[in-house]
């Protein structure tokens, strides 16, 4: 990816309104999105070098986390390879 390529793609993640965040190949949180700190709560510096499972709420149980990291996107050669990107999407129930 060419150093424009790059530029664009990490003003795409910052700017959208959906809340994103990265981690290293040891699933620690190396960056996150202005959406993704409005949504968890969480400041971006707060969340550095954490793990995701900060995130859990308790109201999902391990089946829920098991079938989540067993999706396509989640188990692809690729993504076990190179920096993991997860995007969650707030969501809101009736």
């Amino acid at each position: 990816m060419d150093p424009n390529q790059q530029e664009l793609l990490a003003n795409a993640l910052s700017s959208i309104a959906d809340a994103v965040f990265i981690t290293d190949r040891d699933g620690r949180i190396v960056w996150a999105n202005e959406a993704f700190s409005r949504l968890s709560g969480y400041a971006a510096h707060e969340t550095l070098g954490r793990s995701p499972a900060m995130l859990k709420s308790g109201r999902q149980d391990a089946e829920f986390y098991r079938d989540l990291w067993q999706t396509p996107c989640m188990t692809s050669p690729r993504a076990k390879r190179r920096v993991a990107a997860i995007i969650f999407s707030r969501t809101t129930t009736a």
